[in-house]
């Protein structure tokens, strides 16, 4: 029996695709950004859109994973699944115009907020976007060519027109508004799109009580994930100045790129994993498992290692000099890196398939009451460094309370043959990124070289110390490079 299908294998090609252009356009997007519009500026649109992204988790309420669940159940029934899209979607427009009130409340009675109604308001354009595009139902429906291609059209009109428009430090409001319609616009299209494969509407008989549970419990997890990942930009708009949210920012989204890069490892193992669970194949979910392990722990430390001895020279060129000051939040946010990949790891890898999310609510619950809770005490008494100190100790919050409760259904070992030639190779990029600064003024040079050489030698020392990892790769490029 094959494990996946091939219209799943070209769905998870598509998902991939989209993956890699979602975090290629925004870095390109924010790097030009932050270059034009400078710290503060920045740091209006970080906050603001932190603000706005509460009210829109408020309106979705976890409506998009419960329907794609759920949904799948009518797929064979015309009728019925009309019936239900058209309930949740009903659902999705009430809480639409609470999500609203709340925002509109919100900024009538937060004087702190006069600054930022503009971009506010511009920004909670992709509330009523995001509901009436009604993406999911896309998602029901596996229709994962159009949502990828649709994707890299509006992100490239996009991109297109902030290079056309925002060339000032006066532009910022033509860059939330071309952010607004990279981030929702394509739901516009879906106004059409969806009411052609279905008749989806307004409903009056919402069936309300039936559904709001689950999508109360899909919510609060959600809730929680949010609050730990982007509350320090909240607080630091809160307690701090515009320019220094701004620096902040830069540091945080490099971070998060370069998480989410490696977490995509970890994500496309979900489904074959429970594959394997499904079918009583423990064996090779635990073989699978290990060396899913062993691989992340050989991409992430030179990852994490460059990043540290690399983030000032990344800040400068990809927002300039006027950020430099986060250096030092960036260097801390590599250490979180460990963290927040190995939570990813076990939640994700063990917990989700073997049934456990609700170890994962937990995990993110706690992490998202400290995140808050120490962020209030900290960034007023010590400053924007301590935004990422806090997040270094909320991902160690969900990795090891995520990796406690995993125990009893994959007891991983650190395997030696790994942890050996991988130290090995964080000392020798530890050791070329020092030296290769006395060599090169040039900061273009300087970084093209030593990612260059740091990657050459770091695999060539895997494969010397039998990473076997490494050589596995090794012996599969081989036999392709075979004529």
């Amino acid at each position: 029996m094959k494990i996946m299908s091939s219209s799943l294998r070209t769905n998870a090609a598509l998902n991939a695709v989209r993956k890699i252009f979602s975090i290629i356009f925004p870095l390109v997007t924010f790097s030009y950004a932050s270059h034009i519009l400078g710290p503060e500026r920045v740091g209006i649109y970080a906050f603001s859109q932190s603000i706005v992204n509460y009210f829109l988790l408020i309106a979705s309420l976890g409506i998009s994973t419960y329907a794609v669940r759920e949904g799948q159940r009518y797929r064979e029934n015309r009728t019925n699944l009309e019936k239900f899209t058209s309930e949740v979607f009903s659902i999705n427009i009430i809480m639409t115009i609470v999500s609203y009130i709340l925002l509109i409340a919100l900024c009538i009675v937060w004087r702190r907020l006069d600054d930022y109604r503009v971009a506010i308001s511009i920004l909670s354009t992709t509330i009523i976007l995001t509901t009436i595009g009604a993406d999911w139902v896309n998602t029901l429906f596996e229709d994962y060519l159009y949502i990828t291609v649709r994707y890299i059209i509006v992100q490239s009109v996009c991109l297109i027109l902030l290079f056309v428009f925002v060339n000032f430090q006066d532009n910022l409001y033509q860059y939330i508004i071309i952010c607004t319609l990279s981030m929702a616009g394509g739901n516009l299209l879906n106004i059409w799109y969806v009411r052609k494969q279905i008749n989806i509407r307004f409903i009056f008989n919402m069936n309300f009580m039936k559904h709001i549970k689950p999508m109360l419990i899909l919510f609060s997890n959600n809730l929680s994930i949010q609050i730990y990942l982007i509350s320090d930009i909240t607080l630091l708009g809160f307690f701090l100045t515009d320019d220094l949210v701004g620096i902040y920012s830069i540091s945080s989204r490099i971070y998060t790129t370069l998480k989410e890069v490696v977490n995509a490892m970890i994500l496309v193992t979900v489904p074959r994993f429970s594959y394997y669970l499904r079918n009583k194949k423990e064996k090779e979910y635990h073989d699978t498992c290990a060396i899913t392990f062993n691989t992340i722990i050989t991409v992430l430390a030179p990852i994490m290692t460059g990043l540290f001895f690399e983030s000032g020279i990344i800040l400068s060129l990809l927002a300039g000099e006027k950020y430099l000051s986060g250096t030092l939040s960036l260097q801390i946010l590599s250490f979180a890196m460990i963290f927040a990949v190995g939570g990813c790891f076990f939640s994700y890898s063990v917990l989700i398939p073997y049934g456990q999310e609700k170890y994962f609510l937990t995990a993110t619950v706690i992490a998202a009451i400290f995140n808050v809770l120490f962020n209030c005490i900290l960034i007023p008494a010590f400053g924007m460094n301590m935004a990422a100190v806090t997040t270094l100790f909320s991902e160690c919050i969900v990795c090891i309370f995520t990796y406690y409760h995993s125990r009893q259904y994959q007891k991983l070992k650190f395997d030696k043959s790994v942890i050996f030639p991988v130290v090995i190779g964080i000392v020798q990029i530890s050791v070329i990124c020092t030296v290769l600064k006395y060599f090169f003024s040039n900061p273009y040079l300087y970084l093209g070289i030593s990612v260059i050489s740091c990657t050459v030698i770091y695999t060539i020392l895997q494969i010397i110390f039998k990473n076997p990892v490494a050589v596995e790769c090794y012996r599969l490029a081989k036999d392709k490079i075979k004529f």
